[in-house]
């Protein structure tokens, strides 16, 4: 018997909420649930289309941490040259989420995640701060949280030459940064996977391995899937904007597959 497909009842009864803001939509379609962005949205207006877990305020008590699995079957409407904005799915704790915090959180993340051209989020040395990413970070760690209070000292210093190749290494390692640019078509069908333990995060196109972190996240996070039109601008040498760009040209996130599940411990 054919599976059926995807639908926004079956991810609310899971606790996966749909949220939409601005000219977007999330709707149930033939292949399963898409994601809308529909064209008309100025550069000052804000868009996205959502899915997500969140269920959190500031204890943190996301539902996910180490040893998950993650499997998504997804495409866009169109591929990375003519994408603007975010988009992506994985585990993050929305440190900002309107609607989620009343106060600001160090981020964690554990995604697939593209940014737009418009962007330049710098965190690992040598890897574009735009693009199509599987990426991992979490600065809700002690060996952060302790390096924190120089950053004063430290931003000033990797505006000169030669200090960034020498002092980010040591901000990355601290912030559990790791990230690794893929070349899958976003307009085209894939099968995702990410396998997120104590001891490596492992991200799958297709049934292939395509990038292993050693040195992964441990703080909970909860689950998201988006689309907007958002930018942002945040490098090591202390260059911090954000924004929105006008979205001239509907586009679209089509999930037709989507399970989360707790891996069973290991044995010792």
């Amino acid at each position: 018997m054919p599976r059926r497909p995807l639908s926004l009842l079956e991810l609310h009864s899971s606790g996966i909420r749909a949220q939409v803001k601005g000219r977007s939509a999330a709707s149930d379609t033939s292949h399963g649930v898409r994601l809308d962005l529909f064209a008309g949205t100025r550069r000052d207006g804000y868009a996205n289309a959502q899915l997500d877990d969140y269920r959190v305020d500031q204890s943190n008590n996301f539902r996910w941490s180490a040893n998950v699995e993650m499997t998504v079957r997804a495409r866009f409407s169109v591929g990375a040259e003519k994408m603007t904005g975010t988009a992506g799915f994985g585990f993050w704790n929305a440190p900002i989420g309107l609607g989620v915090r009343r106060l600001p959180s160090p981020p964690a993340a554990v995604w697939f995640f593209f940014a737009g051209p418009n962007s330049d989020i710098t965190a690992a040395q040598g890897i574009p701060g735009h693009g199509w990413k599987a990426a991992s970070m979490d600065t809700r760690n002690r060996r952060f949280l302790t390096l924190l209070p120089t950053a004063p000292i430290a931003l000033p210093m990797l505006r000169l030459p030669g200090m960034y190749a020498r002092l980010w290494p040591i901000a990355q390692r601290a912030m559990r940064v790791d990230e690794h640019m893929l070349d899958s078509p976003l307009d085209e069908w894939h099968n995702y996977s990410l396998i997120w333990t104590k001891e490596f995060v492992q991200y799958g196109i297709d049934g292939q391995v395509v990038h292993v972190c050693h040195d992964p996240p441990l703080a909970r996070m909860g689950f998201v899937l988006w689309l907007d039109n958002q930018w942002m601008v945040a490098t090591p040498q202390g260059h911090f904007a954000q924004g929105t760009v006008p979205v001239a040209r509907a586009r679209s996130l089509e999930v037709s597959r989507l399970q989360l599940h707790h891996l069973a411990p290991q044995p010792l």
